[in-house]
């Protein structure tokens, strides 16, 4: 696709609103904060874009969300512990950032609580190190690790 620009917060006046699909595009800047306040977002695909900032604790009141794919951006910061509170989720790609720290106790909590049928999957940068790199990103939980030359090893 070919979007260019910044994601307009006015998408968020369609009150039905449950998917925002912007993946694969040019998009640039921070992500809205008004999209974290948005509770009936089903899916939320902003990966392979050039989105920069950090990622706010308000996604936590997304409590619908089920899909978050953000990889492959320049996101910075730590990521929330808010995600832990998203008990819908099924999908969590967080790779290729710039994000410090590691995946939070509280995310890998949701996926240890939920029986087989209602499985999570986890992204990170979060491959062991001696491989390419060392991992940008301690990950207890994760389904896919990458390395910093981004290719899905687990």
């Amino acid at each position: 696709m070919g979007l260019k620009g910044t994601i307009p917060t006015e998408i968020l006046l369609m009150t039905n609103l449950e998917s925002i699909r912007v993946d694969l595009n040019s998009l640039e800047g921070s992500l809205p904060e008004e999209i974290f306040n948005a509770r009936n977002i089903i899916s939320f695909r902003a990966n392979n874009n050039n989105f920069n900032g950090t990622l706010s604790t308000s996604i936590g009141q997304m409590v619908d969300l089920q899909d978050f794919l953000i990889n492959d951006n320049y996101l910075t910061g730590t990521i929330p512990t808010e995600l832990g509170q998203l008990t819908k989720l099924r999908e969590i790609w967080i790779f290729h950032n710039n994000f410090s720290g590691g995946v939070p106790k509280e995310i890998c909590d949701l996926k240890y609580d939920r029986s087989l049928a209602d499985f999570l999957s986890i992204a990170a940068d979060c491959l062991k190190p001696n491989v390419t790199f060392p991992p940008k990103n301690d990950c207890q939980c994760c389904d896919l690790c990458c390395d910093s030359l981004c290719f899905i090893i687990e």
